[in-house]
């Protein structure tokens, strides 16, 4: 089984999702993390990409995927993950988050065999 994307399907997807997560740092933690994996159950290809930094508050998680919405006052645009959510849709697949405030973030994007 395989997935086929486009190289500018996974450029968006996880560009964005790894910027977010940098951006979501704190400035004086030393141990910042960011892992990514890949897995795959009998029809879905799943990439987990997870960060320790801040999270996200529980009040905010359900516009994340909207156009425009952003919690960075000076450089967010609000559509890196609108953007990512579209091209994941496009795909048929799924797109799911995770996050605790103050320790950090799960994007989970599952996307179906052919």
């Amino acid at each position: 089984p395989f997935v086929i994307l486009n190289i500018e399907t996974i450029n968006i997807i996880l560009i964005n999702l790894i910027e977010n997560a940098i951006d979501a740092f704190y400035e004086d933690k030393g141990n910042n993390l960011i892992k990514i994996s890949v897995s795959s159950t009998s029809n879905l290809l799943n990439l987990l990409i997870e960060d320790n930094g801040i999270g996200i508050p529980e009040e905010e998680i359900d516009y994340i995927f909207d156009p425009f919405y952003t919690t960075k006052e000076e450089h967010g645009t609000g559509l890196g993950l609108y953007l990512v959510y579209n091209e994941v849709k496009k795909y048929n697949g799924d797109i799911s988050v995770e996050s605790e405030y103050g320790i950090g973030t799960k994007f989970l994007v599952s996307i179906k065999f052919e």
